[in-house]
């Protein structure tokens, strides 16, 4: 009997050991088949929607495997218009209806949308419909629907007020623009133009100084209703004087609001201030703009997003072309003129640098830039040469693919962006070569044979320091040839060759921050290269305006290829974690690797991250403990530091390491 005991007590340990060392793939998704929304009441009549619309009242109950990550919170009437008018009042017997986009946390999916019961928390179900409107293609997120209908009879009350906003004012040589806001009211927009007179204007007609012109809107009301004899016409939160004309039954209404261009003084001479003249090897781009300025009280401005330079040849330069010394570049630059002035006669005007005599430029080209209220000056100016100390000392090679025997000849490399320098090309390719000690080799690596690399750089403008210059190849110290002060010659000798398959390839990525970037991923060695990677919320792929928001998963998806050989071992870790390749061919691998970005503390750091993993766990209770006895403190004020202050009492103590433990064990946890 004890031996049967035995025997059982061993296989439930067994059991239980082979479960954590079991992936959570094998373990199914929970389904969601039940979703409530708290925070929503059907709406009165009376009622402003944008006071049933407030962002935080909305919420999910604890607990629950799905959250939500608001983007906006609009009413929208039976034809799905969203009611943006603060002042919109629900109307009797009148449908309306509010979404939300409910996302899964992780481990858990969507069922089935038509069986999804959807429930709004204190509303008794008889007071709205529900519906799912979309559903993610992984499950992961809902759309989901709430429609009411408010109570007593319904009515058509008449539009008594019609609100537009952001309508241009006209200036003096501009085309006529119709792009406005027109906000809720039961109407919509039919038509807009610019008219003079009897005359409507076209596209490519222009306002003058000193005449009249209406911006005309027609309006057309919804069905079942009519326009007010006495509607109100607001333009930017104000009322608006301006001509009304409806048609016979009230269903239409033309609004004419005038606009007079008054006379405008003429500005006759400019000045600009602040630039740094082009020097030899500094670059283009960008023109320092919070240097660029005109004097005070000026009645112009800079158009900071106009300018840009060019070379003789009147190609644009970027951020990556340098200054020649003795070369000839354009600095081409738009002035705006403020409101009641315009720009004189382009042959009339004089446009003069601040602080610089004319030898150090010229004006080539004085132009009117879309009508007399912006001017396009062209300054011309000769680069001069840097001094001494600001040559190039160091240079910097990577990506260069070590020989592989069999493999042909690579011409792989780079150097950083805007070093001053630049790999050479001939004919189109790079100029880097590969010697043995019989020769240039063109074709492919041999076997147990020592190879030397060659790359030719040339200085992006700026020159390199004629008494010696430092070089590495892959982070190893290499030699070089100096051939003059704008060319050199850099080479590394590659010990004996073999063939060789990748098993491992180590990818490091920073920790996305809240409010910051999306970090940029790299590698611990140069035998893979990063082909391309992209930063993913859910399906949808994060563009260059977008920041790192805390609570939310991102998914990093990397592609990386090869001069060696991937197979079906190969593995890749992202900060030490394995990632999940997505696919594989010989050389290349397509991976993916999710984060979820904590969410912070009132101090801005994530309480109890002592170690600035981004995680909480046991690792962190062991840096508190290391701080706590002196083996290795912390730095006072850094990010580790507030972190392990979790009961933010301002003492790092023993209570900090007991708070962080009942956090671990799930007893009482921080967040």
């Amino acid at each position: 009997m004890r031996r049967t005991k035995m025997r059982l007590v061993c296989f439930l340990l067994c059991f239980i050991m082979l479960l954590g060392f079991m992936p959570t793939s094998t373990f199914a998704a929970t389904t969601i088949q039940n979703v409530t929304i708290n925070g929503i009441h059907a709406p009165i009549a009376g009622e402003k929607a944008a006071e049933m619309s407030t962002y935080n009242a909305v919420s999910v109950p604890s607990g629950v495997p799905y959250e939500l990550r608001l983007q906006s919170f609009s009413w929208k009437d039976e034809k799905g218009t969203v009611i943006d008018d603060i002042n919109y009042k629900f109307e009797s017997g009148r449908t309306y209806s509010v979404d939300f986009n409910v996302y899964a946390k992780v481990g858990c999916v969507f069922g089935d949308p038509n069986n999804i019961k959807l429930t709004l928390g204190g509303i008794s179900s008889d007071k709205y419909s529900s519906e799912v409107t979309y559903i993610h293609g992984d499950r992961s997120i809902i759309t989901v629907k709430f429609t009411f209908t408010v109570s007593g009879t319904r009515t058509y009350p008449d539009i008594n007020k019609v609100e537009f906003r952001d309508i241009r004012n006209p200036r003096d040589g501009e085309t006529p623009s119709v792009s406005f806001v027109h906000l809720y009211d039961n109407s919509e927009v039919v038509s807009s133009y610019w008219s003079y007179g009897s005359k409507v204007m076209g596209k490519s007609d222009r306002f003058s100084a000193g005449e009249k012109y209406y911006f005309n809107i027609v309006l057309k009301a919804n069905s079942g209703y009519k326009f007010s004899n006495d509607v109100d016409v607001w333009q930017n939160n104000g009322p608006v004087k301006c001509e009304k004309q409806f048609n016979s039954d009230k269903k239409e209404l033309t609004v004419k609001i005038p606009y007079y261009i008054t006379e405008l003084y003429e500005i006759a001479a400019i000045e600009i201030g602040g630039l740094e003249l082009p020097k030899h090897g500094s670059f283009a781009y960008p023109v320092r703009e919070n240097f660029m300025c005109v004097p005070s009280n000026s009645d112009y401005t800079i158009v900071h997003a106009s300018y840009s330079w060019k070379n003789s040849s009147g190609k644009i330069l970027n951020g990556s072309n340098a200054f020649w010394a003795g070369e000839k570049y354009t600095l081409q630059v738009i002035f705006d003129a403020n409101d009641g002035y315009k720009f004189a006669d382009p042959e009339n005007i004089s446009a003069t640098f601040t602080g610089l005599d004319f030898s150090k430029y010229s004006v080539s080209d004085i132009k009117y830039a879309g009508g007399t209220d912006y001017l396009e000056v062209s300054y011309t100016f000769t680069a001069e040469h840097n001094p001494p100390e600001t040559r190039i000392t160091e240079v910097e090679i990577n990506g260069v693919v070590p020989p592989k025997s069999g493999s042909p000849v690579s011409t792989s490399a780079y150097v950083p962006n805007n070093c001053g320098y630049e790999i050479m090309t001939e004919n189109g390719a790079p100029l880097v070569t590969w010697w043995n000690d019989r020769g240039q080799v063109t074709k492919n690596y041999e076997t147990d044979t020592a190879y030397e690399v060659r790359i030719h750089l040339i200085g992006d403008g700026t020159l390199f320091k004629d008494d010696g210059v430092f070089a590495t190849v892959n982070g190893k110290k290499a030699t070089v040839d100096f051939k003059n002060q704008n060319k050199i010659v850099v080479k590394y000798t590659f010990p004996e060759t073999s063939v060789g398959v990748l098993s491992s390839i180590k990818v490091n990525v920073p920790f996305p921050v809240h409010g910051g970037d999306f970090p940029v991923p790299s590698l611990s060695d140069d035998y893979s290269r990063i082909y391309a990677y992209e930063w993913y919320d859910g399906d949808f792929r994060v563009g260059s305006w977008d920041t790192v928001q805390e609570g939310k998963t991102y998914r990093l998806k990397v592609r990386l290829t090869t001069t060696y050989e991937y197979d079906t071992n190969t593995v890749v870790t992202v900060n030490g974690d394995y990632a999940t390749i997505q696919s594989l061919e010989y050389n290349s691998i397509l991976f993916y690797h999710d984060f979820t970005v904590p969410i912070s503390g009132p101090s801005g750091v994530l309480l109890g991250d002592c170690n600035c993993d981004g995680f909480v766990n046991a690792r962190d209770s062991q840096r508190l403990y290391e701080h706590i006895v002196g083996k290795e403190p912390l730095e006072n004020g850094s990010y580790g530091y507030k972190a392990a202050d979790v009961n933010e009492d301002g003492i790092i103590n023993a209570r900090d390491s007991q708070r962080l433990y009942e956090h671990i064990v799930g007893k009482d946890p921080l967040h």
